[in-house]
């Protein structure tokens, strides 16, 4: 199980290389190499009604930019719930 007070996994887009990542997102060491889907710009506009909750990180459902085509076409869907 890992520790929810250390180990946050979020997605990601690697500043780098322009591509799909899931990450720490309470690692302070690669902050700078990332950037996350709960950072402006990264969705069209929020939406308080249609979020993935993890904790204080909030992802919209729909209209997330999509690093191969640069729209705001990406969508994330919930597969389940673990403890």
């Amino acid at each position: 199980m890992l520790d929810f007070t250390e180990v946050c996994n979020a997605p990601a887009i690697n500043k780098e290389t322009g591509k799909f990542e899931v990450k720490n997102i309470l690692d302070k060491e690669i902050l700078k190499k990332y950037t996350f889907y709960n950072e402006a710009g990264m969705f069209k506009s929020p939406n308080i009604n249609s979020v993935h909750q993890w904790g204080e990180i909030l992802l919209n459902e729909k209209n997330n930019l999509c690093p191969e085509c640069s729209d705001f076409t990406l969508d994330f869907e919930a597969e389940g719930f673990f403890d």
